[in-house]
């Protein structure tokens, strides 16, 4: 499993020095995590790890945050809720695990959809929206990123898919504004991998 963890490289830089290096020290967080998930740890031990990353994890956020505000990015407020929802992850691990083994399993969930979700999706974001800003006018660039991917969504119609745009995933997901299928009348809901 760590072997097949992704390593540091430039394709993930945001170009921005400071947030760069922090993400770079979250890839050798996560990676510890994911080493600690394989193997026989005390809770104190895993209780430090955890307390380092959450203290990591607010300051870089709130650093990210001003980030997105300088460069007017289209989607602070939903990743400002993203953030927010880590972090109240990261809290009730603190407080609501009882054993090692629970403790450990909720953590490496937690980091494993910051990496595999938050960062290499919705960070990545911010990324094209910065190179692309040197290339187009501001209007174009949010268009642009507004109408790139696609996400699946069902509702109680057989067969059906709903496919909406990244614009209207972020509503949906993140400010919590529903949407309704037109023929059943009921609420859109994202397309299970499983």
């Amino acid at each position: 499993m760590v072997s097949n963890f992704p390593t540091w490289n430039d394709e993930y830089c945001l170009g921005n020095e400071k947030i760069d290096l922090q993400h770079q020290r979250f890839f050798a967080l996560t990676l510890e995590v994911f080493r600690l998930s394989n193997r026989h740890i005390y809770k104190t031990e895993l209780k430090k790890v955890l307390m380092e990353l959450f203290s990591y994890m607010k300051n870089h956020f709130d650093d990210e945050e001003e980030y997105m505000r300088e460069i007017k990015y289209p989607y602070l407020d939903e990743h400002i809720i993203m953030h927010k929802n880590i972090v109240k992850s990261m809290k009730s691990l603190l407080y609501e695990c009882c054993s090692t083994n629970e403790l450990k399993n909720e953590l490496y969930n937690i980091v494993s959809s910051w990496f595999f979700n938050h960062f290499s999706i919705h960070d990545m974001k911010i990324r094209d929206y910065v190179q692309n800003s040197s290339n187009q006018n501001l209007s174009k660039q949010n268009e642009m990123i507004k109408s790139e991917e696609i996400f699946e969504y069902t509702c109680d119609c057989i067969g059906v898919i709903h496919k909406v745009n990244y614009d209207l995933h972020m509503k949906i997901n993140y400010l919590n504004i529903s949407y309704k299928c037109s023929k059943c009348s009921k609420k859109l809901e994202l397309k299970s991998n499983a």
